[in-house]
């Protein structure tokens, strides 16, 4: 049975993992990014319940078990295990695949043993920065969610900290390229600056504190060299203008329960991407 809004209250939420993410009385960074890059999308995935959520990815999966590994090592072997090399296509390597699924990784998400050495390497990539190592090696919660009411809006929002520590939110990303311009990039094409700002509001309504926040980003492509970034005000403050739009064209979504792409009825008019220019 679906929680009601009216019966939501703005602060610390205890939930799993898996209940926060099939959660549909708040929005969260994921949810309004979807928004943001298609509202028919939105409407078929979250409102109708029509369209499946696609499947983790390997790169997601990945993701996870390296978060567990650092903030929550002690769940960490209870929820994944690192599979045997077998050909499933083969009796002998079906019998294998079947001893290790009714055995050791019984309930658990199987990890490739390149998955493992990619873990294994980009941890030691974390400690070889003594700042990142220290500031994950703190004590403070870690995975804990909040749930605030949009003042603007009325819209619901949730965040789930990778860890708080003090007055600072710690938040761990995977990525190819660390350098700032590399990072700067990244931040950009997945809105993290919108998510950053996002937090800190939800930390401050929910929680009742004004909270700083850093990325901890450990590059997946060797050396593994792990940097820790702040955004800067200006960012974040845009990443804030940003999803609070989303946030009031989603409140307006629904108000008129209108999902048309605001592209539809309408000409649009593009170019090609400026380097086809730059080859004439």
């Amino acid at each position: 049975m679906t929680t009601s809004t009216s019966e939501l209250i703005s602060g610390p939420w205890q939930v799993s993992n898996d209940a926060y993410h099939a959660d549909r009385t708040a929005e969260s960074h994921s949810t309004l990014e979807v928004f943001r890059e298609s509202r028919p999308l939105f409407h078929r995935m979250y409102v109708e319940q029509t369209m499946p959520r696609p499947d983790p990815t390997a790169a997601m999966v990945f993701g996870s078990a390296f978060h567990c590994y650092l903030l929550e090592p002690e769940l960490f072997e209870r929820q994944y295990a690192v599979a045997p090399e077998c050909d499933r296509r083969t009796k002998g390597g079906k019998a294998v695949w079947e001893g290790f699924v009714g055995g050791r990784g019984y309930g658990r998400t199987a990890l490739t043993k390149g998955q493992w050495e990619l873990l294994v390497a980009m941890v030691k990539g974390v400690q070889a920065n003594p700042y990142a190592a220290e500031l994950l090696a703190l004590h403070g919660p870690a995975e804990d969610a909040v749930r605030f009411r949009e003042p603007a809006s009325g819209v619901w929002l949730k965040a789930k900290f990778d860890r708080r520590i003090g007055r600072l939110i710690v938040d761990l990303k995977t990525t190819d390229g660390v350098d700032p311009d590399s990072w700067s990039r990244t931040v950009d094409k997945w809105g993290y600056h919108r998510q950053a700002a996002l937090y800190i509001d939800a930390a401050e309504h929910g929680l009742g504190r004004r909270y700083d926040h850093v990325h901890v980003a450990c590059s997946t492509s060797e050396p593994h060299e792990c940097v820790v970034y702040r955004l800067g005000e200006a960012s974040i403050e845009l990443g804030r203008e940003e999803y609070l739009a989303d946030v009031a064209a989603l409140a307006d979504c629904r108000q008129r329960d209108c999902w048309a792409s605001p592209r539809a009825g309408k000409w649009n008019h593009i170019e090609l991407p400026p380097w086809r220019f730059s080859r004439r």
